[in-house]
């Protein structure tokens, strides 16, 4: 008896590969040419932290979608940007700047400078990232990326030698249950030893001296501080 074409071995297999391959295709079709099911399945893969596979999908929204709907375009370029900046691509800063240039009454524009400024500190240029940084608002940001913030603008006010501005904004950070504490206690008792106030900073370097990215340095401050505070033993 002569066999058909699923009696053959794989026969059944390719068709389910094959038609599987159809529906994939033809839903990835419907969806590029619907923007809005595209801005959702851009979001859905850059909550998942997929950035590469969203900014593709970002940036198709951006060249295809027609004026119906620049909204979703907008959201779409800042999405886009971020992705760059979470992919370290070197035009991160370029994509975050046009944004900003671009959609200057976008409600993302306060966020965009943050991660701009995010972008900056990463790349040590704390001058560039205090400006982007006082240009947001802070009530804009979620209560992490408000620590995040009140430390990188701080240590950049510290670096631009405003101890002032510096120490206010470290304080906010230094007894909170966040990742940022230990840093910004450590700075807070860097510039209150350096202004000559050796009791808050003996205060401060005492409650990290244990940890493990401090220990090293703290005893060198408190050497030099019993020494000031002639506690020679």
């Amino acid at each position: 008896m002569k066999k058909g074409f699923f009696d053959r071995p794989g026969g059944l297999l390719l068709v389910l590969l094959l038609f599987f391959s159809f529906y994939t295709n033809a839903q990835q079709t419907a969806v590029y040419q619907d923007p809005e099911a595209s801005y959702r399945l851009g979001l859905e893969l850059f909550n998942k932290e997929k950035y590469g596979a969203a900014q593709d999908i970002f940036d198709k929204i951006i060249a295809d979608a027609g004026g119906e709907y620049a909204e979703i375009k907008t959201n779409a370029s800042y999405y886009s940007a971020i992705c760059a900046l979470e992919l370290f691509n070197d035009n991160a800063e370029f994509k975050l700047i046009e944004f900003i240039e671009q959609h200057p009454t976008s409600a993302r524009i306060g966020r965009a400078y943050f991660q701009l400024g995010r972008l900056q500190f990463r790349e040590r240029d704390y001058r560039k990232a205090l400006y982007s940084f006082q240009e947001v608002n802070r009530f804009d940001l979620t209560a992490e990326e408000r620590m995040e913030y009140n430390f990188k603008l701080g240590f950049a006010f510290m670096k631009k030698g405003e101890s002032t501005n510096a120490k206010k904004l470290l304080a906010n950070v230094k007894n909170s249950n966040n990742k940022y504490a230990v840093p910004a206690t450590y700075y807070y008792g860097h510039i209150a030893f350096e202004e000559g106030d050796y009791d808050e900073a003996l205060q401060e370097f005492e409650k990290i001296k244990n940890d493990r990215s401090f220990r090293r340095i703290i005893p060198y401050y408190l050497i030099h501080i019993y020494y000031y505070q002639e506690k020679f033993d």
